[in-house]
C-alpha cells in the first residue's frame, strides 16, 4: 500500500477540487514524516524497521532513555547511575554458579566458575565462603592472626565420651611420634587433650569448667612444672609429697632437690645396700630460695651403717653444733629433716631418731 495516493485530473487545467484534495494529502503526508531539521512533530507513532541497515555517527547517550553507541560500551563511560541488564546470552545462564566470562571470539558468555577459586582475595577485605573450605593438603600461612568467633568443629576418635572436638591441631612434621592437639566442651567442663600415631583414645593434659553452678577443680592430666615460676596465695587442701627411695651407690647417695624422676622434697634411704659410711649429698636448691627436705633413713638389719651429710656449695649445722649419728639397731628408722634460707649456703638440720 502506498503512503501517499493522489487524484489524477480526468480534463482539463483547472480542476481546482482535485488540486486542493492532492494538496491537502501532500500535507498530511509532509507532516507524517522526520524533519532533518527537527521541525514539529519530530516523534514516531511506532517502531522503526532499521532492515539490516545502521545507525551511523551517532552521538553519545546522556539521558535514561538515549541509545549507546558502541565507543561507550568498549570504553565503560555509560553516563548516568542506571542498571544494565542482560538477558540470556546462551543455554548456561540459568545455571547456579555460572560467571559471565569472555567466550574467546570477543563476546561474553555463562560460564562455570574456573577450578582456581578465589583469583583476587587480596583485595576483597571481606571474603565469604558459601560453604565448606577445603585446604587440598595445603597450608595457612602468614604472619598474622587468625581469629575465630565461632565454634571450629573436626572429627575423629573422640576423647571425651560422647563429645566431638570444637578444634583440632595436628602436626604435619616428619617423623613417627606426630601429636594432635584437641580441645573439647561436654557437660560444662573444657577438655584440653593430646594422642599421637601410636594413642588412638589420646591422653587429658587439663580440665576445667564448672558443674551447674559449681565451679569445678582444674584437674592434670600430668605433672604441673612451674619452672621456678612463684604460685601467690595458695589455699593447699589435702596435698601430699611423691618420696623418692634411693639406694646407696657403695658408699654415695645423691638427694636432689629439683624435679627429676630421683628428686623432689621427701627421701628414703635404706643402707642396707651400702658398703661403708655413706655421704649424702643434697642439691639443686635455688640460689636465695628457702626449701626443705625430709629424709627416712632405715637401718642395715645386721651391719650398722652411718651417714654424713654434704651440699657443694654450702654447710649443715645443728641443734647445740652436735652431728648426730645414725641409730644403729637393726632395721632402725632415723628421719631427718632440713631447712634453708639462703639456697643451701647454710641448711639447718634435725633428726628424731630409733623409730623400730
Amino acid at each position: 500500500m502506498a503512503k501517499l495516493s493522489l487524484t489524477d485530473t480526468s480534463a482539463g487545467y483547472l480542476n481546482a477540487t482535485t488540486a486542493n484534495a492532492n494538496n491537502d494529502l501532500i500535507e498530511a503526508a509532509v507532516e507524517n514524516t522526520l524533519s532533518r531539521d527537527g521541525t514539529s512533530p519530530n516523534t514516531l507513532s511506532a517502531d522503526i524497521d532499521m532492515n539490516s541497515n545502521r545507525v551511523t555517527n551517532l552521538t553519545d547517550g546522556s539521558n535514561n532513555q538515549d541509545a549507546v553507541t558502541v565507543a561507550q560500551l568498549n570504553g565503560a563511560t555509560l553516563a548516568g547511575t542506571g542498571v544494565i541488564t542482560a538477558g540470556t546470552m546462551d543455554s548456561e545462564s540459568s545455571t547456579d554458579g555460572h560467571v559471565l566470562t569472555s567466550d574467546g571470539a570477543a563476546g561474553a558468555a555463562w560460564e562455570a566458575a574456573a577450578g582456581g577459586g578465589i583469583s583476587n582475595v587480596v583485595e576483597d577485605t571481606t571474603p565469604q565462603l558459601g560453604g565448606n573450605l577445603d585446604l587440598n593438603s595445603s597450608d595457612i600461612t602468614g604472619t598474622g592472626d587468625i581469629t575465630i568467633t565461632g565454634n571450629v568443629t573436626a572429627t575423629g576418635e573422640a576423647e571425651v565420651a560422647g563429645a566431638a572436638p570444637i578444634l583440632s591441631i595436628n602436626e604435619t612434621d616428619a617423623g613417627s611420634d606426630l601429636k594432635d592437639w584437641r580441645l573439647y566442651a561436654s557437660g560444662g567442663l573444657f577438655y584440653f587433650t593430646t594422642r599421637d600415631d601410636a594413642d588412638s583414645t589420646g591422653e587429658l593434659i587439663f580440665r576445667v569448667g564448672r558443674t551447674g553452678t559449681t565451679p569445678d577443680s582444674l584437674l592434670m592430666g600430668t605433672q604441673l612444672s612451674m619452672s621456678d615460676n612463684a604460685i601467690t596465695k595458695p589455699h593447699l587442701h589435702e596435698y601430699y609429697l611423691v618420696s623418692n627411695s634411693l639406694t646407696p651407690t657403695g658408699t654415695t647417695a645423691s638427694l636432689p632437690y629439683s624435679a627429676s624422676a630421683t628428686g623432689g622434697n621427701a627421701h628414703e634411704i635404706d643402707l642396707a645396700s651400702a658398703t661403708g659410711t655413706v655421704t649424702a649429698t643434697l642439691s639443686g636448691i635455688d640460689s636465695g630460695a628457702y626449701a626443705e627436705m625430709i629424709v627416712k633413713v632405715t637401718q642395715d638389719a645386721t651391719t650398722p651403717r652411718d651417714i654424713t651429710w654434704a651440699h657443694a656449695t654450702g654447710s649443715f649445722v645443728w641443734p647445740s653444733g652436735s652431728t648426730p649419728v645414725v641409730s644403729t639397731g637393726a632395721l632402725a628408722v632415723d628421719i631427718f629433716t632440713f631447712k634453708t634460707w639462703d639456697g643451701g649456703t647454710t641448711i639447718y638440720g634435725n633428726v628424731s631418731q630409733d623409730y623400730s
